[in-house]
């Protein structure tokens, strides 16, 4: 999702998931439970410029709720529902480390810049690369070539 944006509604999030999906990007949908009096309560010292009305923010309380368990069908990989940032930890770590994998910063062989020769290709074309043996170049970078 984006900033503080609300994307309550499956039509505000289908464009996110859409993107984050053409990207090869994995799709998490986070919802705090914050109750829907705190957040009116917090619409009080927002200047009237950025204020919202109470029964819009109720709305989007109750909007956000219902869709919790439709997110997966909207093509999220996962939904977290969580009251706090720090209970996101573990699963922050978990997508850290694929993604280090992914890039070989783990010390595998990874697919580094075959992220991209996928992105463009699709994964059925990974077989017929592979790193280039001794190909450090460039301050380490390496080079692919086809099998």
């Amino acid at each position: 999702m984006t900033g503080n944006a609300t994307n309550v509604t499956r039509d505000a999030r289908a464009p996110l998931v859409a993107a984050a999906k053409r990207h090869g990007m994995h799709t998490v949908a986070v919802m705090m439970s914050t109750p829907a009096s705190v957040c009116v309560e917090r619409q009080g010292p927002r200047p009237a410029s950025r204020s919202v009305p109470q029964d819009t923010v109720r709305s989007q309380h109750q909007a956000m709720v219902r869709s919790h368990p439709m997110l997966l069908s909207e093509g999220f990989n996962d939904g977290v529902f969580a009251s706090s940032l720090c209970r996101l930890e573990p699963f922050l770590q978990r997508l850290s480390e694929a993604r280090e994998a992914d890039l070989g910063d783990d010390e595998s062989e990874g697919l580094g810049d075959l992220l991209l020769v996928r992105r463009y290709f699709g994964p059925e074309i990974l077989p017929l690369w592979r790193w280039k043996h001794g190909s450090d170049i460039a301050g380490g970078d390496r080079v692919a070539e086809i099998r």
